[in-house]
């Protein structure tokens, strides 16, 4: 069977005359309903720029479009600007030069004296700048800003993280099969260096076959693609991002760490504990820094337990059946002459602390003045700390029952560092296994070690996990089998920063899932790989603003056809294409592969073939089919008007259609 794919006639423009004249004709009907006295394009002397002033020029007369070329030092190439002068002089479109190079400076100085450690983001000002100037041109003249991209740059975008990467939620650790939006996520607040809570907005993956950038350390762990954004902290203390290519290629990576966070508005200083011992109930106000102590004693080493106690009586009978049969039939009270006596249960709830006198007399004192603070009775023995109450048991049941079920509340981790402070304490007094000096904490319960690790990113500390696994023993005969055991590690010493030696650092070849979930404002996340945490971004490129966008349905391949029924000179539609962001960006080395290929692949998707189709037809491994295939998908938002929530009775960008009538005579 022919191949529906490999033929690249299907962008060949058939009827050029008649394309050409309806691409020109949407321009004039557009110019003529705003009432634009005139187009302004930004001329890079590039494809696609170059055909639409041309199409600008035939749809309204080449003297009522303006061509901008806006260089800057650090792109700068004479070749472009002599390439758009031609293009505008064949059809006479006024052209001007404007340096943006001053606008450039007064950026870096207000934003980041280095730009070159922020490649993505310092490009994107580049463009936004442009595009400032674009508007601006065309608002002092009534004009339309004319954009020139095309569909196969519409249709693309680009991500990040390998599939080992998982990200820390409030429900634990989540991969990106189990990350979906609206899940809480910790990010890096780039202003203020504090941890913050923020909801995932949504989650990208793609089939990605290439290079990645794998940074290791002790601490450290992350691999991910060479357009990733680390977020990484200069030696002046500045936060930014940097690509993974460009931080690979120094001698180490510092990435940030937070200074604790602000919690959650409002929260009560003190919480009532009602409960009953000796038949007596009582009520008391317990301050948070006391509670969160005792819970951390209890999360650590204490239990509950809910039993039972048998005891003597002289009868089983209740009161009011002993005097109704204690009694003459003349209603005189008689002793009974057999009492009946036997057994009766009562149920037990117990709390126990395990701190034993021999080895933790300070912490097991400072328990019991706390209780007797507030009037909690308890009982002791060598080992225990023992409270009997029902109301106190149920209580601290909330924190599991049992070594591997023990668990952090939500509720207890949205208080501020200084009084999760009280918490880890209680943690770190409890835990007979914890080392103080090297910063270390152990369990057996996988919920405790994703709570710890929380609790520690909220406190300015970012964890690292290893597991042990289970441990088998003989003792008198008997095979003992432990748990597995988390082991988490943190610096004592309250570090600002992380950091990679980069002669650690290595390329790989990868093939496999990749994926990035977009969180705003700050757009980097709480990450961990292989039991290695750290705060790391995600890549996200801007698009430029125009008005109107004429090659928007009309693939790169095809601009070429077009640029040549133009008779644009050769160059133009022969060299390389680039946005010029940065010194040597070339969109096609950023995609991985040709356009010509692209677009072959973007034309087999807007007809609804699969990946496993298209890629049989081009006999191109699948995985690339696919990649493509969800970098369009994943920059879906882009085409789109900003989502809104529908308050009204009809809301732009969903159901506010507007007709499209003649202009209104003046």
């Amino acid at each position: 069977m022919a191949s529906r794919l490999r033929t690249p006639s299907k962008f060949e423009i058939r009827e050029p005359k008649e394309t050409i004249d309806r691409l020109a004709r949407f321009i004039r009907i557009q110019a003529e309903l705003a009432r634009a006295k005139q187009l302004v394009v930004g001329m890079s002397g590039g494809l696609d720029s170059s055909v639409t002033a041309a199409l600008c020029a035939i749809a309204v007369g080449g003297s009522k479009v303006l061509g901008l070329s806006m260089p800057e030092n650090e792109t700068f190439k004479p070749g472009n600007i002599e390439d758009g002068r031609k293009v505008a002089r064949q059809f006479r479109v006024r052209f001007e030069v404007i340096d943006i190079t001053p606008f450039q400076d007064v950026a870096r100085t207000m934003l980041d004296p280095d730009p070159s450690n922020r490649r993505i983001a310092w490009g994107n000002i580049k463009a936004r700048l442009r595009a400032t100037i674009l508007y601006y041109k065309a608002n002092v003249s009534d004009g339309l800003v004319i954009g020139t991209g095309d569909k196969s740059e519409v249709m693309l975008g680009y991500f990040c993280y390998d599939e080992k990467t998982r990200v820390l939620t409030r429900d634990g650790l989540k991969d990106h099969s189990e990350l979906k939006s609206g899940d809480i996520v910790f990010s890096f607040d780039t202003e203020t260096h504090k941890l913050v809570e923020v909801p995932v907005e949504n989650v990208y993956e793609f089939d990605y076959a290439g290079e990645m950038y794998h940074f290791k350390s002790v601490s450290g762990d992350l691999l991910v693609t060479p357009n990733h954004r680390m977020l990484v902290q200069t030696s002046g203390g500045r936060v930014l991002f940097r690509r993974a290519d460009e931080s690979a290629g120094r001698s180490y990576v510092i990435m940030p760490v937070p200074r604790g966070w602000d919690g959650a508005p409002n929260l009560p200083m003190t919480m009532p504990l009602r409960f009953k011992q000796n038949h007596v109930e009582r009520t008391v106000s317990v301050s948070i820094e006391d509670l969160l102590y005792v819970a951390g004693l209890f999360i650590g080493d204490g239990c509950t337990v809910k039993g039972s106690i048998s005891v003597p009586v002289k009868s089983s009978m209740t009161r009011a059946e002993y005097l109704a049969s204690a009694r003459s039939n003349r209603g005189q009270f008689v002793s009974l002459i057999q009492p009946n006596p036997s057994l009766k249960t009562y149920e037990t709830y117990e709390t126990d602390f395990a701190l034993p006198t021999y080895s933790k007399p300070v912490i097991r004192n400072r328990l019991l003045r706390i209780l007797e603070k507030y009037g909690i009775g308890y009982s002791q023995t060598p080992d225990l700390v023992r409270i009997s109450s029902k109301a106190i048991q149920e209580f601290f049941s909330q924190f599991g029952i049992g070594a591997r079920n023990k668990r952090i509340p939500s509720w207890m981790l949205q208080y501020d560092s200084k009084t999760l402070r009280s918490l880890m304490a209680g943690l770190k007094d409890s835990d007979g296994s914890h080392n103080d000096r090297l910063g270390a904490f152990y369990t057996s319960s996988k919920v405790l070690k994703d709570g710890v690790v929380e609790l520690l990113a909220k406190l300015g500390l970012i964890a690292s996990v290893r597991i042990r696994p289970p441990q088998v023993t003989r003792f008198k005969n008997k095979i003992i089998r432990s748990s597995t055991r988390f082991e988490i590690f943190y610096s004592v010493h309250n570090p600002r920063t992380k950091s990679f030696d980069n002669s650690n650092t290595e390329i790989l070849q990868y093939r496999g899932k990749v994926w990035c979930p977009s969180v705003s404002p700050f757009e980097n996340v709480l990450v961990e790989r292989n039991g290695k945490y750290a705060f790391c971004g995600n890549t996200k490129y801007g698009d430029g603003a125009c008005d109107v966008l004429p090659l928007g349905d009309v693939y790169k391949t095809s601009v070429k056809d077009i640029a040549k029924h133009l008779n644009l000179p050769r160059r133009i539609y022969t060299k390389t294409p680039s946005p010029e962001l940065w010194p040597g960006q070339t969109a096609e080395k950023e995609l991985g592969f040709g356009y010509d290929t692209i677009d072959q692949i973007l034309w087999g998707l807007e007809r609804w073939l699969s990946p496993k189709e298209i890629a049989s037809d081009l006999s191109l491994p699948i995985s690339m089919v696919t990649r493509v295939r969800n970098r369009w998908l994943a920059s879906e938002h882009k085409r789109r008007m900003p989502l809104t929530p529908k308050l009204g009775f009809r809301t732009v960008g969903m159901d506010l259609r507007l007709p499209v009538t003649s202009p209104a005579k003046k």
